[in-house]
């Protein structure tokens, strides 16, 4: 049988129910949580309760500011890139603890800016899961941590991130190419619009760094400016960890 974990926190809204393929599962997120006797989390999580063997559960109703606890299952980390938030299947029965557990949800200190000796000063942005700065003034830079409460996690994320990013772009040559490679048939296709046609060269000395993103990973997603090709779209791509482009495509 998987561990299970318990886990109490804060009911951020009403729970209620999904249905996937006719199965109606419970479902709540707790915004703040934390492992029981553990430090508690602000990044929110979504708690599924599946229909057991006999049958569909009855949603309880839990109200929103309601304090509870549930055991789950794997804690996993899902959503996108700018949005992200932890996910677990927990299991009944959901008990609602006194309201004495309230005081014991202090506030966690805010996350303090990282002073980082290339990228200078990265603020932390809780809304988004990550620290920002940016680079000469011309493009934000981000690199995702997982937990703000972990200054010195998120130092070390702060680094490698530097590492991922100057590795980035110092590689706008070689992005070029491959962006080249794939967007310049579709403009001449379908962009042209009676104009002359686009040629490799005149892309790559269009294309400038929008903002660069790092993931946990330690993949890159990076946005480029492409001047007047394109319209108002600018390019998109992605550097694996291991340093392989893909994902070339307009945004």
């Amino acid at each position: 049988m998987p561990k299970r974990t318990a886990i109490e926190g804060v009911l951020d809204g009403d729970s209620g129910e999904a249905a996937d393929n006719g199965r109606w599962s419970i479902v709540f997120d707790l915004k703040p949580w934390r492992k029981t006797n553990d430090e508690w989390q602000k990044k929110g999580i979504r708690v599924e309760i599946p229909p057991t063997k006999s049958g569909r559960l009855r949603n309880p109703d839990w109200r929103g500011g309601e304090i509870v606890r549930v055991s789950v299952g794997k804690i996993i980390k899902t959503g996108t890139n700018s949005y992200s938030y932890w996910f677990a299947i927990g299991a009944p029965p959901v008990r609602r603890l006194p309201e004495s557990v309230r005081k014991e949800i202090a506030s966690p200190p805010k996350p303090k800016k990282i002073v980082d000796r290339v990228l200078g000063t990265l603020k932390p942005e809780e809304n988004f899961g990550w620290y920002s700065t940016w680079r000469t003034k011309r493009y934000e830079v981000t690199i995702e941590v997982d937990d703000f409460a972990k200054r010195a996690a998120c130092e070390a994320a702060v680094a490698k991130g530097r590492v991922a990013i100057v590795a980035a772009e110092k590689r706008l040559s070689e992005l070029g190419d491959a962006i080249a490679a794939k967007l310049v048939p579709i403009y001449n296709k379908g962009w042209r619009d009676g104009g002359p046609e686009l040629t490799a060269a005149a892309l790559k000395k269009s294309l400038a760094f929008a903002s660069i993103g790092v993931e946990p990973s330690g993949a890159v997603n990076v946005i480029l400016h492409c001047g007047k090709w394109f319209t108002d779209h600018a390019v998109q791509a992605r550097i694996s960890a291991r340093g392989k482009i893909s994902d070339i495509g307009l945004a």
